[in-house]
This record gives structure tokens, C-alpha cells and sequence, in this order.
């Protein structure tokens, strides 16, 4: 876990980042995602027989969330770039996105542990579901302990 803490903490240092490029963003996520995959190779218990159709699903995954990923960046952007001077109207259409986006990262980890509980096995998926759970968590205090508290609106 320690390893899932450090790359957790590299991902905060991304948070801190707003009017990001789309190759500044795909260059972030390219870096994570490489020092994930390298922890998440480590911590999963694969045998011979699950090890390729586990990565060609975990894969599968990683665009989904990279997507998803970008959306937030968007919409962190957004709230960085507007929070001094928001509208209640522009306040409540970023937090009900922003609960939209933070529930279907999580409905994406449960798709993606159904499919490797069928292909890779329950150990395998279980341990894949604790280290995403683990990484989104970090990765939420991380941006919540970095941006500015709303401390007013424009009614």
C-alpha cells in the first residue's frame, strides 16, 4: 500500500494545476497511468491462465477512466477559474456534475469488477476494486484539500 499512497500523492501534485493544456492533461494521465499499471502489476495476484485477458480488460478501463478524468480536470478548471464570483446557478450545475462524475467513476470500477470477477477471478477483481477504490479516495481528498472553499455567491 505504501507504493498506492506514493502515486496517490504524485496524482495530488497534479490537482494543484488549472488552465491545463489537453497535452499537458494527457501527459499527467500517461504518467500516472504508467506508474499505476507498474503498482497495480505488483498487487494483483494473476496466474497464467487470467493474466492476459485481466490486462486487455484492465486496459479497457484505463481509457474509460481517462476519460472520465478529463471531465473532472474540466470541470476543476471551471470552479478555479470562476469560484470568486459565482452564481448559485453556476455553483449547483458544477457540485451536481461533479457528484455525477463521482458517481460514475464509481459505477465504472463496478462494471470493470464484474467483468474481471468472470474472467480473472473474484482475487483478482477484488484486489483490482481496493486499489481503484483506494486511488479514488486519495485522489478525492487530494483535490478537495487543494481547492479554494466557496466562501460566497452571487445571488
Amino acid at each position: 500500500m505504501k507504493k498506492l499512497l506514493v502515486l496517490s500523492l504524485v496524482m495530488s501534485m497534479f490537482s494543484g494545476y488549472s488552465q491545463s493544456s489537453k497535452e499537458e492533461v494527457d501527459y499527467y494521465q500517461s504518467i500516472f497511468g504508467m506508474g499505476k499499471k507498474e503498482v497495480v502489476a505488483e498487487l494483483i495476484s494473476l496466474d497464467a491462465e487470467t493474466k492476459d485477458s485481466f490486462w486487455k480488460i484492465y486496459d479497457e478501463y484505463e481509457t474509460s477512466r481517462k476519460e472520465l478524468g478529463k471531465d473532472r480536470i474540466i470541470l476543476l478548471e471551471k470552479y478555479a477559474n470562476g469560484y470568486e464570483s459565482m452564481s448559485a446557478e453556476e455553483l449547483n450545475s458544477i457540485m451536481k456534475e461533479s457528484m455525477s462524475l463521482s458517481v460514475k467513476t464509481d459505477k465504472l470500477i463496478g462494471a470493470y469488477y464484474k467483468r474481471l470477477e468472470k474472467e480473472a477471478g473474484v482475487l483478482a477483481a477484488s484486489q483490482f476494486y481496493h486499489i481503484e477504490s483506494y486511488l479514488v479516495s486519495e485522489i478525492r481528498v487530494a483535490i478537495f484539500g487543494n481547492i479554494p472553499m466557496m466562501e460566497k455567491i452571487k445571488k
